[in-house]
């Protein structure tokens, strides 16, 4: 019997021979057993595996951008899609917690064996933080050198095809760009709504011209203070600022997910730091740096939405939201409203 006819059993669906062949301990291969090595070796091999689903997540969410229904993306996807990012996060570092069953002698038993091998050599986790929209000029270089100089050529042939599709924050700006909330002409004998103006009234200090006009907001971006344009900047603040309106809430949980999974990497990032801190103390790791310092920073630096974060500066209280026009009022309390996306100018 061909194994085409055999029938399909739990073994050979999940492949099990094979995952469980993959564990490798260099230790004992050397004829020197140490015990947790196959704890260090299973969990980091939880981790690909829990990073492949990850980025599973993020293609179908940037799919739902990428190809949208009749104009405009099915967000309720999308925020599915975050939400199960989110889940995995929190499992992620809860292996945190079993790794550290392993005592700092204890992985000395074995480091000298790991050679070079870094979580600096992940290729899925650099695809992730591709994916969402961390730009190569934007990272912090462990010992100066290029984040991909220890891949396979290969490799960094895969990440550079990455690097020219569009990320999930390339895709955020040009769906907030294409909002028709900024600007709003409503029927005969009803006043236009300017966002821009309106706001104005209601706001105070000179970080209003940091969002709205766009020379400053040009020359901020260009020090690296903003990421997203200004029109999608805008389109946020509006979406925050009017939530509770039927028609925005997907929008603003959109922004909401967003904002808990840079949360939740930040979070993962500190306490890899924290864990390496614990195991190894001010030694180099096994990447060239001082391990949890280099985590450290990049747990802040390497935050891809941390404007929607900044735009909470710009919120007022309740009372002085600006009063909508009428017919955009209602419009937006009618759930079943679907935005038609104004055209983005060339």
């Amino acid at each position: 019997m061909s194994d085409s006819e055999r029938p399909l059993t739990y073994n050979s669906y999940l492949l099990v021979d094979q995952l469980l062949g993959c564990q490798r301990p260099q230790s004992q291969l050397a004829g020197q057993p140490a015990h947790d090595e196959m704890l260090f070796i299973v969990v980091h091999q939880i981790c690909e595996l829990w990073f492949k689903q990850i980025l599973c997540e993020l293609d179908r969410v940037r799919r739902v951008f990428l190809q949208p229904k009749d104009g405009w993306p099915d967000l309720a996807i999308a925020i599915d899609g975050l939400d199960r990012i989110q889940k995995i996060q929190r499992v992620l570092q809860q292996q945190f917690e079993v790794l550290e069953t392993m005592t700092p002698l204890g992985f000395l038993a074995f480091r000298d064996r790991l050679g070079s091998s870094s979580g600096f050599q992940s290729l899925q986790f650099r695809l992730i933080e591709i994916r969402l929209g961390l730009r190569r000029d934007q990272r912090l270089g462990p010992a100066a050198c290029p984040f991909d100089q220890d891949l396979s050529e290969a490799d960094k042939a895969l990440l550079a095809r990455a690097e020219r599709e569009p990320a999930l924050i390339d895709l955020l700006e040009a769906w907030l760009e294409s909002s028709p909330y900024l600007d709003y002409v409503g029927p005969p004998g009803e006043a236009a709504f300017t966002f821009k103006q309106s706001y104005r009234l209601a706001s105070t200090g000179d970080a209003f011209d940091s969002l709205f006009d766009e020379n400053r907001h040009g020359e901020l971006q260009a020090k690296g203070a903003w990421k997203l344009s200004a029109p999608a900047l805008q389109t946020a603040l509006f979406i925050m600022l009017y939530q509770q309106e039927p028609a925005l809430r997907l929008s603003y949980q959109l922004l909401d997910r967003l904002m808990e999974m840079d949360i939740g990497w930040t979070a993962w990032r500190q306490r890899h730091a924290l864990m390496v801190q614990r195991m190894i103390g001010r030694k180099i790791g096994t990447g060239g740096t001082t391990g949890d310092d280099y985590l450290k920073r990049a747990s802040e630096h390497h935050r891809v939405f941390a404007d929607l974060f900044t735009l909470a500066t710009y919120l007022v209280p309740p009372s002085r939201v600006p009063p909508l026009p009428p017919s955009l009022q209602a419009a937006l309390r009618s759930p079943q409203m679907t935005p038609v996306p104004r055209q983005r100018q060339a």
